[in-house]
């Protein structure tokens, strides 16, 4: 059956309207999406990036949004900040877009939804492309092309590569960082993604959210200190007076936008340690006894007591010494009730060397140091 003429010109016309439409749609979706990248680029890379290759990048972003049917979920806003920017932090800048997407997007075709696709991605991070965490890496801060190139790379590394990766195929994902822990020295960068309307914590290699190990660091911060507290990074400014812990990278000044995410990441760690055993009446502390006396303070291996406001004793333990490893401390569970009291005493002799009230806080832990500046008895 052969369609009439008049009938075939009217449908090919509507056709053609409907194209019409939306390329200028699309054409008004690169245009603010090119305005927003521009406006929120990083001074030095002013001199450095194009508009031309602004665009073309854009251009690939937006790409994505229509291959897969979980962007399609995702908000505008959402999208545009954590998708469609070149650049995670202040790492060199490239083309790592076009190189990803051509790597991912057939592994996570046949994925249903964006969580799917999140955990198919990070789970198996080194085994696709033999980038590991390493000290012997070249420098800190690499960009996802020279940790593929490299294979040696920070956490900061690891996270810049993953969240290029989950970006290439229209997941929205971004940087979170603590500039220093409360119990050992050094920073540490994650990552998160966006899926069933929120922020999920993701790392590297990991097969589900919300890594342990951080969990419980997290729980021994002193968030009261700015260096602790946790800052998720952001191309457009969210919070005034607020940036991403960057790590010094030569020629890259510029401070990086931040949100301030440390209240939902004490929540996490606190809910983390309560799946562990952790009660809501308890709080888990870390005790750490160092010996100032010799003018030098190092760790000193005591009998350490945990005393409830009645005198029973709560808890008893060894304190590590100068030769552990400085992320071990003597652990106690402590019942959430004011005029508890820490007691130490010579290993040997069983002599007092140092008491202290202690109380709980709201955290999930509690980090306590004592130092004693006379061990003589």
């Amino acid at each position: 059956m052969r369609m009439p003429l008049r009938f075939s010109i009217s449908f090919l016309a509507l056709l053609f309207s409907i194209f019409c439409t939306e390329s200028q749609a699309d054409e008004a979706d690169l245009e603010r999406a090119v305005a927003f990248v521009a406006e929120h680029m990083p001074a030095p890379d002013k001199g450095t990036v194009t508009p031309e290759w602004i665009r073309s990048d854009v251009r690939n972003a937006l790409s994505m949004r229509n291959r897969f049917q979980w962007s399609e979920r995702i908000p505008d806003a959402i999208y545009l900040n954590y998708v469609v920017p070149y650049g995670i932090l202040n790492e060199r800048r490239e083309d790592w877009r076009t190189v990803l997407k051509e790597k991912y997007a057939p592994l996570v075709a046949s994925c249903r939804t964006a969580e799917q696709a999140v955990w198919r991605i990070a789970s198996r991070m080194s085994a696709d492309t033999d980038v590991v965490y390493s000290r012997e890496r070249r420098h800190p801060v690499m960009s996802a092309l020279e940790a593929l190139q490299e294979k040696k790379v920070s956490c900061t590394g690891q996270s810049i590569l993953l969240i290029c990766a989950l970006r290439s195929v229209g997941i929205p994902a971004r940087a979170v960082g603590v500039s220093t822990w409360n119990h050992i020295p050094g920073n540490h960068t994650w990552a998160e993604a966006w899926y069933n309307g929120s922020w999920h914590m993701i790392e590297f290699n990991e097969k589900k959210e919300n890594t342990p190990w951080v969990m419980e660091n997290i729980g021994m911060l002193d968030t009261t200190r700015p260096e602790q507290q946790i800052i998720a990074a952001s191309w457009a400014p969210a919070e005034k007076e607020t940036f991403f812990p960057l790590i010094p990278v030569f020629g890259f000044p510029e401070r990086i936008p931040g949100e301030n995410v440390t209240s939902r990441y004490s929540a996490l760690s606190r809910a983390w340690y309560e799946q562990e055993g952790l009660s809501r009446n308890e709080q888990r502390i870390f005790i750490e006894v160092t010996d100032n006396t010799s003018g030098r303070a190092h760790r000193m291996s005591a009998r350490v007591l945990l005393l409830a406001p009645d005198g029973t004793v709560v808890a008893e333990g060894e304190s590590p010494g100068s030769r552990d490893d400085m992320r071990k401390f003597l652990r106690f569970t402590m019942p959430r009730m004011e005029g508890c009291t820490l007691l130490v005493l010579n290993r040997d002799t069983g002599a007092l060397l140092a008491t202290r009230s202690i109380a709980p806080n709201d955290q999930a832990t509690q980090l306590i140091r004592m130092a004693l500046l006379d061990t003589s008895e």
